[in-house]
């Protein structure tokens, strides 16, 4: 994993970060497992308590409220957590009509339109291509 510099955010907006990213993996309705793990290693990324993280987790059956928790965050983390957010919404292999409503939510919060919105999810769109490079080079090497 790559360093981010979300650990260094004050502990309440990183809890508002990773509820946010809870928030997006259940608004399709369902989450898989993937889900899970990318939202789990964004906490770990984000050097959040265990104590907090036990809390954090309720969220998967009971998600805050979007604009609550885009309030408790800065500009400035509200950029990654619409990274994040469109990762995680990106994982299933879809994105939802209601994931989709809420990156532009997050977005507007920052004045970001779908003109900003399209180069991200093509950026998205490119690191899951790079990302299956990886496993192909893999199966090459175990196959020798």
């Amino acid at each position: 994993m790559f360093p981010d510099p979300i650990a260094s955010f004050p502990l309440n907006e990183r809890i508002s970060y990773a509820q946010l990213l809870i928030h997006i993996a259940a608004s399709d309705g369902t989450l898989v497992r993937e889900e899970v793990q990318a939202i789990e290693a964004c906490m770990g990324k984000s050097l959040i308590p265990p104590e907090q993280r036990e809390e954090i987790r309720t969220g998967f059956e009971h998600p805050k409220p979007l604009g609550d928790l885009l309030n408790n965050m800065s500009s400035e983390l509200i950029l990654f957590a619409l990274r994040d957010a469109m990762i995680v919404a990106s994982i299933d292999g879809e994105y939802d009509p209601n994931e989709i409503d809420c990156i532009r939510v997050i977005a507007d919060k920052i004045g970001y339109g779908d003109e900003h919105l399209s180069p991200l999810f093509d950026w998205v769109k490119s690191g899951w291509k790079w990302d299956n490079q990886y496993k192909n080079i893999i199966e090459k090497i175990d196959k020798k």
